[in-house]
């Protein structure tokens, strides 16, 4: 009986290689294909996932050149608000001293109608005149 556990032990591993030797026979084929597809999908991934990549990458840098573009242009309409409210601002103030223009004139046309009633004409104008210098 020891016999028979000794021969069974030294061609078990030969039985085992021939199994396998079986299996390569019977499955290798499909395996390989496997294999070969396999490595196929998984260069295809790489492949989409360098590209995916690449347009995150664009992407961001869109992103980067829109965001500065935006930044000028808000700028830009900073600067001519500006410039318009100054523009405005000065504009106001020559209608403001216009006004004071126009009281001051007809002040002076009250006055000189007054005069004009009680005197000479020519002399009080020329008085008026001095006194606005």
């Amino acid at each position: 009986m020891a016999r028979d556990q000794s021969n069974i032990a030294k061609n078990l591993p030969t039985q085992a290689d021939e199994i396998s030797r079986v299996r390569d026979i019977l499955f290798g084929s499909y395996m390989r294909e496997y294999e070969r597809r396999f490595r196929n999908i998984e260069e295809e991934l790489e492949h989409q996932k360098r590209r995916l990549e690449e347009l995150w990458q664009r992407v961001d840098d869109l992103d980067a050149k829109v965001d500065k573009n935006h930044r000028h242009a808000l700028s830009e309409i900073r600067k001519q608000v500006d410039e318009l409210y100054a523009r405005l601002q000065r504009r106001i103030d020559e209608l403001e001293e216009a006004s004071v223009a126009k009281i001051t004139l007809g002040d002076l046309l009250i006055e000189v109608g007054s005069r004009i009633k009680g005197s000479t004409i020519a002399a009080d104008l020329e008085e008026i005149l001095k006194d606005h210098e």
